[in-house]
């Protein structure tokens, strides 16, 4: 759509497009500004930026919006720029492309990241306060409780664990599990971290069987 309007305002021209879409006569309009056939709001943010074009002399793009016959809001990215005739008389004149599509679903990514990101926020603080329920669990029990990387590093110790072993808890994180073990099931142990670490074999050891531990004395 285009349109043109001298520096006070008032419209001088509308394309047929214009004319077509929003089912109006440049007979209607011409001689009139924004705030005689437009709302306010609309009006003022028309009349806002055609200033600034007049003040810069230069073309601008601006994203506009306007409310339909049916009051369904549209938005438009609208090139404005300045025209002056032989005379010397200046005017703004606009060229308008309906985005209306492209900033409604920009808008509902927008939302839609927003919501997951809320959601993950909400999920991240249950995670937190089940792990902060079940080390709770795990610190009070008196059932030694140790999780290990995919190295054999041991990564937490629960307070039964320690006392088991006769160490800090602190003194047995970052350490290998293995120390906690006496020859062969150190080997042993060791053999099968090195085959995972060199052939990506996974199996499940040490479930169901008793073992004898190696504490600190």
């Amino acid at each position: 759509i285009g349109w043109l309007k001298d520096e006070g305002g008032r419209h001088v021209f509308l394309s047929e497009n214009y004319e077509r879409h929003f089912g109006v006569r440049l007979a209607d309009w011409k001689g009139k500004t924004d705030f005689e056939v437009w709302p306010r709001a609309i009006a003022e943010e028309f009349r806002r930026n055609d200033r600034a074009v007049l003040a810069a002399n230069k073309p601008i793009e601006v994203i506009e919006s306007t409310t339909g016959a049916d009051g369904r809001q549209a938005w438009w990215l609208n090139r404005k720029f300045t025209y002056t005739d032989s005379s010397g008389k200046r005017y703004v004149g606009g060229l308008g492309v309906d985005i209306t599509a492209r900033k409604l679903a920009e808008d509902g990514l927008h939302q839609l990241n927003a919501t997951l990101e809320q959601r993950v926020k909400e999920r991240a603080v249950e995670l937190t306060r089940a792990s902060e329920h079940l080390r709770a669990l795990m610190d009070t029990s008196l059932i030694g409780a140790v999780t290990i990387g995919e190295t054999g590093v041991i990564q937490s110790v629960n307070r039964g664990m320690s006392l088991m072993f006769g160490y800090e808890q602190n003194d047995l994180i970052g350490k290998n599990v293995s120390m906690l073990m006496p020859s062969p099931d150190r080997e042993n142990h060791d053999g099968y971290i090195g085959r995972y670490l060199r052939t990506g074999e996974k199996r499940i050891i040490g479930i169901g069987r008793e073992v004898i531990g190696r504490r600190k004395d």
